[in-house]
């Protein structure tokens, strides 16, 4: 399970106050949206730190 829907389960199910969620998992839910905070969502793309004894990959530089 992701983080969001559980979260947004938390409230649904009163065991949490608020959350922040995607807007069509709360509307699934029938809870109230509060604000909606732009932009809509930023994607990032991450990566560990490399192993000493890892080979460096070709593609390092671009993350």
């Amino acid at each position: 399970m992701t983080s969001k829907p559980a979260a947004v389960r938390l409230v649904a199910d009163g065991r949490a106050d608020c959350c922040i969620g995607s807007v069509d998992v709360v509307q699934q839910y029938g809870l109230r949206i509060h604000e909606v905070f732009q932009p809509t969502m930023i994607w990032c793309l991450y990566s560990p730190f490399p192993r000493p004894d890892e080979p460096e990959r070709t593609m390092s530089n671009r993350c």
